[in-house]
């Protein structure tokens, strides 16, 4: 009983260390423009408003401007356009 205990704790520090905060981007692409659909993934590989509109004709969502700058700005993060 008493290494089971043990191993339960050993365990419970292990899996305590190895926990990471979690992502909470829904977006995918480094682009500066965005299809931000109804519901769903963003898909942000548009690099001008023009490409993104045109991806877009015909479809549902709008273009926006990818949301990854202001939050790398948020979190103190200094990124250059070409990073995106």
């Amino acid at each position: 009983m008493r290494i089971a205990l043990i191993g339960l704790a050993a365990l419970t520090v292990v899996m305590a260390i190895s926990v990471q905060p979690g992502n909470a981007q829904y977006w995918m692409g480094r682009g500066t423009w965005c299809i931000q659909p109804p519901a769903g993934t963003w898909d942000c590989s548009y690099y001008s408003q023009r490409q993104c509109l045109a991806s877009l004709s015909g479809g549902f969502g709008t273009c926006v401007t990818s949301p990854a700058a202001y939050w790398d700005r948020k979190e103190g993060k200094r990124k250059s356009r070409q990073d995106w």
